[in-house]
Order: C-alpha cells, then structure tokens, then sequence
C-alpha cells in the first residue's frame, strides 16, 4: 500500500520579511484508506519562524500512523500530532505507517 499527501489550502512561503505576520498551510495526509487535515502556522520575528501545527477536524487514518517532523535538518520521529516551534527557519512533517510500508512525502 501505498502513502500519499495531497496539498490543501496554501499561504505564503515567507511574509516578504515583514516582522509579526502570521501565515497559514493545510493539507491533506493520505494514509491506507484513510486521511488527516493538517495545518501548520509561522510568524516571522526578523530572524527565524515561530509557529504551531496539528490536524483539524477528526482523523480516520488508519492504527499505526504516526507523525514525523523535521526541523531545520533533524528528524523527531515520532512527533507528536500538535504542538508549536520556536527559532526555526524550516519545519517540515510527514505520516508514516511501518504496517503499510511507507510514508508521505515531506510537506
């Protein structure tokens, strides 16, 4: 089986360096026959990114995903579901499921 992230809403990338703005991305995590939308804010405070992340609205994917984040370079596997960054300049996630053999890409 294979896994599958779909792309959701989008926002900015970097908020043209404006100090205090708050930007906001969602998607969609495919899993088995399941899904999970999924969010992630940042604010720019002049030299890195503040933010939060965590699904919105229920989950049906399937026993045994989990959610792995990646931080400037380093994996945090596993993640937990929600939560919020500070002093970073990239936060990416990802599902993953040993069961079903795979993960999604990075997002």
């Amino acid at each position: 089986m294979t896994a599958v992230a779909g792309t959701g809403a989008t926002a900015s990338a970097k908020p043209d360096g404006e100090v205090g703005v708050l930007a906001r991305a969602c998607t969609t995590f495919y899993m088995g026959s399941g899904e999970v939308y999924f969010c992630k804010t940042w604010n720019w405070d002049g030299n890195d990114y503040d933010g939060s992340w965590g699904p919105e609205g229920p989950s049906d994917l399937p026993g045994g995903t989990y959610l792995q984040r990646r931080e400037d370079g380093r994996k945090i596997d596993p993640s937990a579901w929600s939560g919020r960054y500070y002093d970073r300049d990239e936060v990416l996630f990802r599902v993953c499921n040993d069961l079903l053999g795979g993960c999604t890409s990075w997002w």
